[in-house]
């Protein structure tokens, strides 16, 4: 079974009325959730039934053993500023609409095994922040792209679909024992440095 088949087999037909609608549609802007990035390439072995990325392998590293950013709390997470430029220019270029970052997050690594005020005032996701924030300076200004806001997710630690409540990505500390909320630093250095950027675009 090939790829073309695996994947299209399963996907619903559109008529020529119904692509008529799709390309009538007026967007006010693109909303894209980031986390990170990856290296693919693509598998020699037919696709299984249930493919649903393209068959293609998911990658860490390149063919030259070059990690594809920094490593996070999560295996498949890491931090990489270089490519979420290159998303959101490429973004912009094919669509020419403003652009709002909607989710982007990273957890510490072994940041679930720190006491909270290890967690607190944890650097890593800092400069998680002050990278992302700088790509996006970038991406506007030096490659054109209308970046029109950007959500860091979320608020406080909670329950995450896929590791329970072990990462943790937010800027605010949970004692899952008392449920009392202590901002990290990351929370004020980000407050900071979104204002820093304000002040300087305008």
């Amino acid at each position: 079974m090939t790829d073309s088949i695996s994947l299209r087999s399963r996907l619903l037909d559109f008529t020529a009325s119904d692509m008529a609608i799709v390309q009538k549609a007026e967007c006010d802007f693109y909303g894209t959730n980031y986390y990170t990035s990856q290296f693919a390439r693509h598998r020699e072995q037919p696709a299984s039934e249930t493919d649903y990325i393209g068959n293609v392998d998911k990658l860490q590293e390149n063919k030259k053993g070059e990690a594809v950013g920094e490593e996070s709390g999560l295996h498949w997470l890491r931090s990489c500023p270089g490519m979420f430029r290159k998303h959101l220019t490429r973004i912009y270029r094919l669509y020419g609409k403003p652009i709002y970052i909607t989710e982007s997050r990273c957890p510490c690594p072994g940041e679930d095994k720190k006491t909270r005020e290890e967690s607190v005032n944890y650097e890593y996701r800092i400069q998680y922040f002050k990278d992302h924030l700088d790509a996006v300076g970038k991406s506007v200004s030096e490659d054109g792209a209308v970046i029109k806001g950007y959500f860091a997710r979320s608020l406080m630690d909670n329950l995450e679909w896929s590791g329970g409540h072990g990462p943790r990505f937010r800027v605010t500390n949970t004692d899952y024992d008392t449920l009392d909320q202590t901002p990290k630093k990351s929370a004020l250095v980000l407050q900071k440095l979104i204002e820093t950027m304000k002040t300087a675009s305008s």
